[in-house]
């Protein structure tokens, strides 16, 4: 762990996850409050990953989540990517066969829902892995197919759309990966004159969610002078992902601070505390409001009714553990919210 205001290390050398996993494959996606992040790693089972959530207070610990109504299939080596607006998560599995699932993600719990698999086996043989990439909107995937002197199968990259279950042919000699700002997909490959030179590029897909060559490939945008080998698409995350506006964990306030000019004000102090919180209500024009307690995950700890303007969170009392805790208080029609840090 790294102190940044002072550039001091706190800790280091933590285990934060000790069991079998797929090979690589650690992404990370901007939860809902525009500030943590859910941070993912697929389990040797293509139904099961390992979550944790990033947050002021460092990386919690993992807990093995398994998706609803999928088949769990064996996987050595998977790639994970998602969409733009980080709605979709696309996961490539391979083993012995390879599929694409996709799902739908809540950027509020970090939970998968509604999955749909591809199996892309007809379109891609068992040495091409790794070489995946969805598109912004989630409809269409970019993959290269290696040369496997076979004249029914043309190698290079290509774009399959979900769709139309169609498959484009963009490029030779080409692997993909995605721009930073996931608004183009860019390729890296080479090609070799007639006099046996080999030159390095990067082609752009300046239109990736658009279909077949729609698309508009620009075969090579720029040489690149260093030959360098990318063996895979690597997992960018969006930074530029921001909160749920007025979802319910759209909750990152100033502390003190009312929210959207209630008349209720709130105070919680003190705030960062070792074991006691007080929570101080003033002008309640109401008998009694209610409290409630979330920790760093979404998962409500506690709720009580407060009597009066002054309510207590004992955190011993409750066998709280350190971390980053939001307080929601509900007063008729009026929510608001505070975030308190419990340290030890």
């Amino acid at each position: 762990m790294l102190d940044v205001p002072i550039q001091s290390l706190i800790s280091k050398d933590h285990i934060i996850l000790n069991d079998t996993t797929s090979l690589s494959d650690m992404v990370a996606l901007r939860h809902g409050n525009g500030r943590d992040w859910w941070i993912y790693k697929p389990s040797k089972k293509s139904n099961q990953y390992y979550r944790g959530l990033l947050s002021v207070n460092g990386l919690s610990d993992f807990e093995l989540y398994t998706v609803p109504d999928m088949l769990g299939r064996e996987q050595a080596y998977s790639m994970t990517h998602f969409t733009k607006d980080g709605s979709i998560m696309a996961h490539f599995s391979t083993y012995q066969e390879k599929y694409c699932q996709r799902f739908d993600v809540d950027r509020c719990t970090g939970n998968l829902s509604k999955p749909r698999e591809t199996d892309l086996n007809p379109m891609f043989r068992p040495a091409e892995i790794g070489n995946f990439i969805l598109s912004p909107d989630g409809s269409k995937i970019y993959g290269y197919r290696l040369d496997y002197s076979d004249s029914t199968y043309i190698p290079g990259s290509h774009q399959y759309d979900f769709i139309t279950d169609s498959l484009t042919y963009l490029a030779p000699n080409a692997t993909s990966f995605i721009s930073p700002n996931f608004s183009k997909i860019y390729f890296y490959g080479r090609f070799v004159d007639s006099l046996g030179v080999s030159t390095r590029y990067l082609g752009v897909v300046e239109d990736p969610d658009s279909l077949g060559l729609n698309c508009h490939m620009n075969k090579v945008k720029h040489i690149v002078q260093n030959g360098v080998i990318m063996l895979a698409a690597p997992n960018f995350a969006n930074y530029r992902l921001g909160p749920l506006t007025g979802s319910l964990c759209d909750t990152i306030v100033s502390i003190g601070a009312s929210i959207e000019r209630n008349q209720i004000e709130l105070s919680v102090f003190p705030n960062p505390s070792q074991d006691k919180l007080h929570v101080k209500l003033k002008n309640l024009k109401q008998s009694k409001a209610q409290l409630y307690l979330f920790n760093a995950i979404g998962k409500q700890v506690y709720s009580s009714s407060i009597q009066g303007e002054y309510s207590k969170i004992d955190a011993i009392e409750l066998g709280l553990n350190a971390g980053v805790y939001t307080i929601q208080i509900h007063c008729g029609q009026q929510k608001l919210t505070r975030k308190w840090v419990l340290t030890f």
